[in-house]
């Protein structure tokens, strides 16, 4: 969190290691003393998530996109088999590399940006009642993602703004607490400009409606993800984003 962009347009961090903790071993220091994030690391990890797992902090969420890998295709073509070589591609880091580290370097860009941050100060709003909101770390990492996606040609706006909703807000939502299901409730109703009662049991039939909704909402993975952890709550008692 202390990356800048350097006079050759270079991102750098500040120096992992301060001087003071390496005491008096002088020759670690100068062999190590200047070691830093270079702008070519990325990290990615995989966890599996089930009963025997802790569940992430939301400090940990907000640093990162949640991308779920659980839909399973067990058919298999025994005519398709592919035995060789994948081409190698090559690609420099510039194709990668965040053009963007403060979202006050997006003013070229501040249509897209202003549109994001008014969709999401809607959703906050209705988090900010039951003290769920997030802060300026997700504005700023969606607002980055939106203006790659749309700029680019990538994703239309709603399309790339339900992958934001799915991978940066909805896994911070969980627990047993009456005002979760509320929350995910309203932000399905205000996806999707219905009126379900937020306050109220939900059936199936009601529950069943939603899911129907979702199918031709322009939000559908947020929609089909919301729908779940609301049935999940009703069944339960308690919900998760994590199946």
């Amino acid at each position: 969190e202390t990356k800048r962009i350097d006079d050759e347009g270079n991102i750098v961090t500040e120096k992992l290691l301060s001087k003071e903790q390496f005491g008096r071993d002088e020759r670690s220091f100068d062999k190590y003393g200047d070691v830093y994030i270079p702008q070519n690391l990325y990290i990615v990890g995989t966890v599996n998530m089930d009963e025997t797992t802790f569940p992430f902090s939301k400090k940990v969420l907000d640093r990162a996109n949640t991308i779920e890998f659980n839909k399973v295709d067990l058919s298999y073509n025994f005519e398709e088999i592919f035995v060789g070589e994948m081409e190698q591609r090559v690609y420099n880091n510039d194709f990668l590399k965040s053009q963007y580290l403060k979202i006050s370097e997006c003013k070229s860009e501040k249509e897209i940006a202003s549109r994001t941050i008014g969709e999401l100060i809607k959703i906050n709003n209705i988090l900010e009642e039951y003290n769920q909101h997030f802060g300026f770390r997700v504005r700023d990492e969606v607002v980055f993602y939106m203006i790659y996606a749309t700029k680019n040609n990538i994703m239309d706006f709603d399309n790339a703004l339900d992958y934001c909703i799915v991978q940066k807000i909805l896994p911070k939502i969980s627990g047993s607490n009456g005002d979760v299901l509320e929350i995910l409730v309203k932000v399905f109703n205000m996806l999707n400009e219905t009126k379900f009662d937020a306050t109220g049991y939900l059936d199936e039939k009601q529950i069943n409606e939603m899911m129907q909704q979702g199918k031709i909402s322009k939000y559908k993975l947020s929609s089909e993800k919301l729908v779940y952890m609301i049935r999940r709550f009703v069944r339960d008692g308690f919900t998760t984003f994590w199946q």
